[in-house]
């Protein structure tokens, strides 16, 4: 991206939710930038280090907002970058000390952080300083990883001693990942939402003196990655599949001690696991526009579609009573799927980010639709839902920005009770015909700005399911 001299203002959401952004694109050279609206570069991803041209006077809300790899920031402006602007431009959502961004003001000095860039195998390494206890001799953390290779090998890298925060969050390239026994600590979401990650080892055998997670709870490192079934680590079980409800098959061992029970394996670009008695499909990795998932009938894993930006088309099993959770997440060309109609429940995130949709059919017999389903469908227009569910879970129809046709089925006998926070977030809705006494939760239609509550809906502050 070369961005004109001329540039006066970066508007609201230029780049937002852009996979990689240089880390010039702001630099000194724009000095007739002014002004960097609001969730400009939100969560725009591997985006490291920054630099605030002399001339801008106003830097909006949440203008860095999640974008969690962000690690240094030069300022050449005369805004105030302290630790509560920063989190004012991180969205609030991130505290600027859990990153640890670093922010020089002018060109005097130089970061003392040392980004690196230029690993072979595309891992992107932060020498940022340990914290005190910390007993590894590495003295690099991983901050991201840019490389295309889904099977990554990192024992021989030795001069590593965490993975840092978010550092594969989205990743939706890498499968498994090896890690070397000098690392001792693994940060906060630092596997979270890697939509075809499947397998985690890490090549160490003593557990003393490590750091799992940043309130150590080792499902803050994993969560959202609903593919994950498989890791060797040097806890052993410790129980930890209970921290894991969308990953049911999760099966965890002790590295260097036994093998794994059941049995992950893939025939071309379908992988399956085994446990349970069942064969289930947990993974398409290919990319066709059409994929026919009906071979495997009910035996469909969560997220066994997520993250995959070339299919078009699905075509499912007429055996299916379930949408798993994350089953299309992050389908952003998915067109076209057909629920059949034995289907009675949604599962969590089912649809989330599924750009391309217009519409879909909800068969009849559904009574569950999970939370945040259809979130993000930015192109869903028509929706019709079945009488039968009871509770518009959370974000469940959330920045459905295009949804202006919207009902509920034989809505005299409708079982809907409930409409919780965010449910309708962002959407164009002026009214929606509920049954009588239905409670919503004071922002179920938050940024709703044209949408105005029918007489016979009842507000309940802090609603919940």
């Amino acid at each position: 991206v070369n961005m004109p001299i001329a540039l006066t203002t970066i508007g609201e959401y230029a780049f937002s939710n852009a996979e990689k952004v240089p880390d010039d694109i702001l630099s000194a050279s724009l000095t007739n930038l002014t002004s960097i609206g609001q969730y400009a570069f939100q969560n725009c991803r591997r985006f490291y280090s920054v630099t605030i041209p002399s001339n801008v006077t106003s830097i909006g809300t949440a203008a860095f907002n999640v974008d969690y790899w962000l690690r240094q920031i030069r300022n050449l402006s005369t805004v105030s970058l302290n630790d509560n602007k920063i989190e004012d431009l991180l969205g609030g959502g991130v505290a600027a000390n859990v990153i640890g961004i670093e922010v020089i003001e002018g060109n005097s000095a130089s970061f003392s952080t040392v980004i690196d860039e230029d690993n072979a195998n595309g891992v992107i390494t932060i020498e940022d300083g340990k914290n005190t206890g910390d007993t590894s001799t590495g003295t690099q953390a991983i901050l991201a990883y840019e490389g295309t290779n889904p099977y990554l090998d990192l024992t021989d890298m030795t001069e590593l001693y965490t993975v840092g925060f978010a550092a594969f969050m989205y990743n939706d390239v890498i499968r498994t990942v090896i890690l070397p026994a000098s690392i001792d600590r693994l940060r906060l979401n630092c596997f979270s939402y890697a939509p075809n990650l499947m397998r985690v080892e890490w090549a160490r055998l003593d557990y003393s003196n490590i750091y799992i997670g940043d309130v150590d709870t080792i499902s803050n490192c994993f969560v959202g990655s609903t593919k994950l079934v498989q890791v060797a680590w040097p806890y052993g079980d410790m129980g930890i599949q209970n921290a894991f409800p969308d990953n049911p098959g999760l099966e965890v061992i002790e590295y260097g001690v036994g093998s794994y029970s059941n049995t992950l394996t893939h025939s071309g670009d379908y992988w399956t696991y085994t446990f349970g008695g069942h064969t289930y499909l947990i993974a398409y990795t290919g990319n066709a526009t059409n994929v026919d998932l009906t071979s495997y009938g009910q035996y469909v894993y969560n997220g066994v579609l997520a993250g995959n930006a070339t299919v078009q088309s699905v075509t499912l099993s007429s055996a299916l009573t379930e949408i798993p959770s994350y089953a299309f997440y992050r389908c952003i060309d998915l067109t076209d799927i057909t629920i059949p109609s034995g289907v009675t429940k949604f599962g969590d995130c089912a649809f989330t980010e599924c750009y391309a949709i217009k519409s879909i059919n909800i068969p009849s017999g559904v009574t569950d639709l999970g939370a945040g389903t259809f979130n993000t469908c930015i192109n869903l227009n028509n929706v019709v839902v079945p009488s039968g569910v009871s509770v518009f879970k959370a974000k469940v129809f959330r920045a459905c920005v295009n949804m202006t046709n919207f009902s509920i089925d034989d809505v005299e006998n409708s079982k809907l009770t409930k409409i919780l926070e965010y449910a309708f977030q962002s959407t164009p809705l002026t009214t929606i015909v509920v049954p009588n006494g239905t409670q919503y939760h004071q922002l179920a239609f938050h940024q709703a700005d044209n949408f105005v509550p029918p007489s016979n809906m009842t507000l309940v502050n802090d609603l919940t399911e």
